[in-house]
């Protein structure tokens, strides 16, 4: 053979050694980049932190700060009511029961003001039938709600802290808490938002949404995105 065709064929060869080693490690880095694109724009399944409302009849209590309540009046109810469709949607597949409507627990608070000062057993007593008495209570606890920090009004920031708690009437303590979590979340995300760039209706649906979503994905099975806001 030729030398100059032998040198070229050589030279030939070495060069697509080096094209597949590259190709080769490229390859993973390319597969690792497609999944990572696909994460950011698909859900997970996150499993429940608490199961043991399946096969039991359940009530919901919302124990809101009085401040609170007297300057977003509709928020007690609205958290009620949304957290309670939630449970008894078969989609989340929860599997209680039964349970009591949110009109009849929210008319219950609003009418004996001092329903925290009772003991669980007491709490759920009252809402029992003799065909469905009431084996879950559901106690959520808003502590802070606010758009803003006090005295800016100037820039939002929402935050809002939640504790949950639910209380197994036929357990060996039904006075006291099975499972217990707090939850912080906040809006909007950016800093140095203010009125002129995003309404308080905003502020607070995000608000509410935001801490509606983290309380009751604690009790069903559900869809986050790989890399939540909130």
């Amino acid at each position: 053979m030729h030398h100059t065709t032998l040198k070229r064929l050589i030279i030939t060869a070495s060069l697509c050694a080096t094209a597949a080693a590259i190709s080769a490690c490229a390859l993973p880095a390319l597969i690792g980049g497609m999944a990572e694109s696909h994460r950011r724009t698909s859900t997970k399944t996150v499993h429940a932190e608490y199961t043991g409302l399946a096969g039991h009849n359940i009530a919901l209590l919302i124990d809101v700060d009085r401040q609170i309540q007297a300057n977003f009046s509709d928020l007690q109810t609205l958290v009620c009511s949304q957290i309670i469709a939630r449970l008894i949607n078969p989609q989340n597949a929860t599997a209680i029961t039964g349970y009591v409507p949110s009109g009849a627990t929210l008319e219950y608070q609003f009418a004996n003001p001092g329903w925290p000062a009772k003991t669980y057993e007491e709490l759920a007593e009252y809402f029992s039938t003799e065909d469905t008495p009431v084996t879950r209570l559901i106690i959520i606890e808003i502590t802070e709600f606010r758009l803003s920090e006090p005295g800016n009004a100037y820039l939002w920031e929402g935050a809002a802290a939640t504790r949950i708690a639910v209380v197994e009437l036929d357990s060996y303590a039904p006075n006291e808490f099975a499972f217990v979590k707090d939850i912080h979340v906040s809006f909007p995300d950016s800093e140095g938002i203010g009125p002129q760039d995003m309404s308080a209706r905003t502020v607070y649906t995000n608000l509410l949404g935001r801490t509606i979503d983290r309380t009751s994905w604690l009790l069903y099975d559900h869809q986050e995105p790989y890399y939540p806001d909130y």
